[in-house]
């Protein structure tokens, strides 16, 4: 059984996993004010199971070759939520080059602009289409990175398209 599966990332950004993780403690707070002693603990313990969820819930790409599918969504506690599609071949993995700019004040009114680029890695199908597979902001680092991908996919390195 040939399945590959490729970690995104976390689903929510480290600040919302902080605020939504501390909201639990606040409800029990209020909570202890609001109800007798042993409701309130069995709120807080209820609420104290959905704080894992919330902080270790995964984009994920699962790829199954045998069974011609890819899974694209979140993994949560063992659980996906996500939609599956049929695939009938692979036709390119490439990566995209992505400018990104950010510009600074200064008090004396000076303006500074600070060109970055980050390269994403995307899935191709025959069908035309698309899958975020990874990014990283080193070329290299993204190029070793997809070759292992192709690797583990067993497709040939003719699929790879590279950045200029």
């Amino acid at each position: 059984m040939k399945i590959v599966s490729i970690h995104q990332g976390k689903t929510l950004p480290l600040p919302l996993r902080f605020f939504i993780a501390m909201i639990p403690g606040a409800l029990v707070v209020i909570s202890m004010n609001q109800f007798a002693q042993p409701y309130s603990i069995v709120l807080a313990i209820a609420l104290s199971a959905l704080v894992p969820a919330v902080w270790f819930a995964t984009d994920i790409l699962t790829i199954d070759l045998e069974e011609k599918k890819i899974f694209n969504g979140a993994w949560v506690m063992g659980f996906k939520f996500g939609r599956v599609t049929s695939v009938t071949s692979i036709e390119k993995v490439f990566i995209h080059r992505i400018e990104t700019k950010q510009t600074t004040y200064s008090l004396a009114n000076n303006k500074n602009i600070s060109t970055n680029y980050e390269y994403h890695t995307f899935l191709k199908l025959d069908s035309g289409e698309k899958f975020f597979m990874f990014s990283h902001p080193v070329r290299e680092r993204i190029i070793e990175k997809a070759r292992q991908a192709i690797h583990k996919l067993e497709l040939s390195e003719e699929t790879l398209v590279l950045p200029d």
